[in-house]
This record gives structure tokens, sequence and C-alpha cells, in this order.
């Protein structure tokens, strides 16, 4: 129940730590998640080649990424292009990238410091598009439900500083942090695009999420 950071440097016995729901979304601001309508059933090589390539960087390095040091990754980048592919390259450039977010994120939330979670947030998913490549899946691009949904909530909340939204995962959910003025507007054009019930309105607690909508 409630929300958890987990480091799973270990994967035999991941480090998993509770944060407290109390107080992590300002009041009046609202974690929104779409579901794009979109599934996974024929995605299972497209999640797999992620994996793939971030090890085939690892391997040209002879460690795991998480033991690369970041430094020497960026200095083998000739290297590493050249055998592995600019793709892989990249999406390992999101390895290092996201590891830094989420302990910033993490900070964040204990500090009480929404603004800065929700841009780091913003950024996962801006990284998700040009770094990692996993919102649309390349071998069927006239569906591309979460692209539609980063857009379209871009679109309504750009205005707003506290606006965070992340994709990720080539097709399903979605999600947004929306403030309550915007609410309405947000949950009827979401529902507009996706239809009736794919907008869930929540807020956190400690034992988890409860729908508002």
């Amino acid at each position: 129940g409630g929300i958890i950071f987990a480091d799973f440097a270990d994967p035999r016995t991941p480090k998993i730590e509770k944060l407290h729901a109390d107080g992590l979304l300002p009041e009046g601001m609202f974690l929104c998640v779409t579901d794009t309508r979109g599934s996974h059933s024929e995605l299972t090589s497209e999640f797999a080649a992620i994996r793939q390539e971030m090890e085939q960087v690892a391997a040209a390095s002879e460690a795991l990424l998480g033991q690369v040091e970041e430094n020497a990754f960026w200095m083998a980048l000739p290297v590493l292009r050249s055998c592995c592919g600019d793709r892989a390259v990249l999406r390992a450039i999101h390895y290092f990238e996201e590891n830094a977010r989420t302990l910033a994120q993490r900070d964040a939330l204990y500090a009480k410091q929404f603004p800065v979670f929700a841009g780091l947030v913003k950024q996962s998913g801006r990284a998700s598009f040009a770094l990692c490549q996993n919102v649309y899946c390349t071998a069927d691009v006239r569906h591309q439900g979460l692209s539609i949904a980063l857009a379209l909530s871009q679109s309504i909340l750009q205005a707003v500083r506290r606006m965070a939204d992340a994709g990720g995962g080539f097709a399903g959910t979605f999600q947004a942090y929306v403030p309550g003025q915007l609410l309405e507007r947000y949950h009827t054009a979401i529902e507009q695009v996706f239809g009736q019930g794919s907008c869930y309105v929540l807020r956190l607690r400690e034992q988890g999420a409860v729908r508002v909508i």
C-alpha cells in the first residue's frame, strides 16, 4: 500500500523504502491516470529490446550497466556507437539519467518540494520519447496513444508550472498531476479522446490510491 521507493541494484535483495503519502501532493493537486486503451499483448519483443540493447552496452564495458562509471561511458561513446548502435547508446544514456532523476524525486518528496518532483517527472516523460524511445512502437506508427495523451496533457496544462507528466511502455497507462482548477477540463478532454471511464482521478493515501472520479 501507499508509495514505495525501490532500489534494485541487487535484484536478489532489493531495498524497499516506504514513502509516507501524507502531504506528498499539495492541497488541490490530483493524480490522473489514463488508460489509453492500448494493448501490451504484441509488445514483448519491444520490451525485450530495451533490456537487450542496454546489456549490449554493458557487455562492451565488461560490467553491468549499473557498475559502469558514467564518465567512462561518455569517453567510450564512439566505440559504443559503432559496436552497439545509436539506439542502444541512447537507452543507456536514459538509464544513467533516469537513475539520477529517481533519487532526486525521492529527495524532493521527502523535502515536500512538489514543484521540483513534478519537474523531474516531466523530464522523465520527455526522456522516454527522446532517449529510451518506449512511448510508441516503431512497427505500428498508426497507433500512438501515449504520444497523444502526452500532447493533449501538455496543451491543457502547459501554463501550469507544477504540471508533470510521464508516459512509457509503448502502450497502456499515462499519468499526469493536475491542479484542481483544471481538473474538470482535463478529465473531460481526456475522456473525449480515449473514451468514458478512461481517466482515473486519484488521491494518494497510506493504504494506496483512492479514486475520486
